[in-house]
């Protein structure tokens, strides 16, 4: 997945590097040569583990406690990302979804967004709205009146007239 991300910042135009990393609860996971391997280390932790596993009444390691880091410029996201590019992070991830599913599926689903504009320069904020364009249709909710690239603004007061009116 980390090639569509790296996709979406490329259409973007973002200079950054954007990337993804594994990290497993169990040391070593990802050097095991093969299944059965693996296996036999996830077992010999968990013989280790077992007394205060259930101390805990929790399994401490095993894919439940695995986690993905985010990561640009093979920093992680969460530890030293401007808010601005947590949010661009975020808004491609999630458009790099939206991409894998539309192709998956054969057929485009609503993408919905909330308040993505907040924190982003005008240019990329452009850019976002181009892309989504592509899209099919899209449900974007902000707090800020913007230029919305074409796409159709809607507020919550006319939204309402119209349902009570056909009602």
């Amino acid at each position: 997945f980390s090639i569509r991300l790296e996709n979406m910042y490329r259409e973007m135009d973002i200079r950054e590097n954007p990337g993804m990393a594994y990290r497993s609860s169990l040391p070593g996971a990802i050097d095991a040569a093969d299944e059965e391997e693996l296996r036999e280390r996830f077992m010999k932790r968990y013989r280790e583990t077992e007394k205060s596993d259930i101390m805990r009444e929790q399994t401490m390691t095993g894919p439940h406690r695995d986690d993905i880091a985010f990561l640009f410029n093979e920093k992680e996201v969460k530890r030293y990302a401007s808010q601005g590019q947590t949010r661009t992070f975020m808004i491609c991830l999630k458009l790099s979804q939206h991409r894998f599913y539309s192709q998956m599926l054969g057929e485009k689903p609503i993408c919905l967004l909330d308040d993505i504009f907040s924190e982003l320069d005008e240019r990329r904020t452009e850019r976002i709205l181009e892309v989504l364009g592509t899209f099919g249709q899209s449900i974007i909710t902000t707090t800020e009146r913007k230029e919305t690239g074409g796409m159709t603004a809607v507020s919550i007061d006319s939204l309402k007239k119209r349902m009570e009116r056909n009602a």
